[in-house]
């Protein structure tokens, strides 16, 4: 007895041409929420220590092999005691994304009345 009754009769050949095989893009629609955005930020106090785990921590990433990465560095004004400063480690940036974070940086800096660096730490477009 065959494992799939139907193929019995036939050959899997006959059977895979009637087969209609299409492609879709499913598309999903997420109003309120901005393309590649995909963290919350919380004010918070990063210890000297935890700057150096985080800096050996790209050393790793860089010795493991990656051959394009950039740091988004930011500094706000701030009152004393809150968070004056984010950064950000891309891996793999797409092409075309250091010059759309210079313009967004070069618009967005003065609002915050602060500054917004980039550097390639390895590779660069």
């Amino acid at each position: 007895m065959a494992r799939i009754p139907i193929l019995r009769f036939s050959s899997l050949e006959t059977h895979a041409r009637q087969l209609n095989l299409t492609s879709y893009y499913p598309v999903m629609t997420l109003p309120g929420l901005v393309h590649g955005v995909d963290n919350l930020r919380h004010d918070v106090y990063l210890s000297p220590k935890f700057c150096d785990e985080a800096r050996a921590y790209i050393g790793e990433v860089l010795a493991g092999g990656i051959t394009k990465a950039m740091t988004v560095d930011i500094k706000v004004a701030a009152p004393a005691g809150k968070l004056d400063r984010a950064g950000l480690l891309v891996v793999n940036p797409p092409f075309g994304f250091e010059a759309v974070m210079r313009d967004a940086a070069h618009s967005i800096a003065p609002r915050l009345e602060g500054k917004i660096s980039l550097a390639w730490v390895a590779g660069g477009e």
